[in-house]
């Protein structure tokens, strides 16, 4: 069976770690959707953040429309772990394990995001927003012969690789 293509962005895992609030002001171009990726901006204040972004702070536990001050939960612990599933851009298989790939941001509906772990990128020596860490087992997701993922839209366990609370990447942002 073919792996079913749904937004859903990037969903906390266990162990969760709670949430934390951040400010948005009313010149955020784009609605916030739960499971989006999240970045700062200049003034300190959250926003989606586009694909390839680096500093990522989390992903979004919250909804809040476009043009509109207020504040969003946002799962920002550097080693929080979250589920997502890839874009269909690259080849499939339990090798992308330990491999890093950013995200890519697609525009959100009914309350979820579209954010996707953007496959095309998949890389294991370069840089990238998320480390890829496991395939997600899913009797509707489609399996090889070997029990290996396969198929397009699969679901991983990944976490932010680029993360702003790490000193390696605080370094960079401006």
């Amino acid at each position: 069976m073919a792996n079913p293509d749904v937004n859903k962005g990037f969903s906390a895992q266990a162990p969760i770690c709670p949430p934390r609030s951040f400010f948005v002001d009313a010149s955020n171009a784009t609605a916030f959707f739960n499971g989006d990726v999240v970045d700062l901006e200049a003034d300190g204040r959250a926003t989606p953040a586009a694909a390839g972004a680096i500093g990522l702070i989390g992903t979004t536990d919250d909804r809040l429309d476009v043009s509109t001050a207020g504040s969003v939960l946002v799962y920002s612990d550097p080693d929080q772990i979250f589920s997502a599933q890839d874009d269909g851009g690259g080849t499939v298989s339990v090798d992308n394990v330990g491999n890093m790939a950013d995200h890519v941001a697609g525009a959100g509906s009914n309350g979820k995001s579209n954010h996707e772990l953007g496959f095309g990128t998949l890389d294991d020596n370069a840089a990238a927003g998320f480390f890829i860490l496991q395939a997600i087992r899913n009797p509707d997701f489609s399996e090889d012969s070997a029990n290996e993922p396969n198929a397009d839209n699969q679901s991983w366990l990944c976490m932010i690789n680029e993360h702003i609370f790490k000193s390696d990447v605080a370094d960079t942002v401006a």
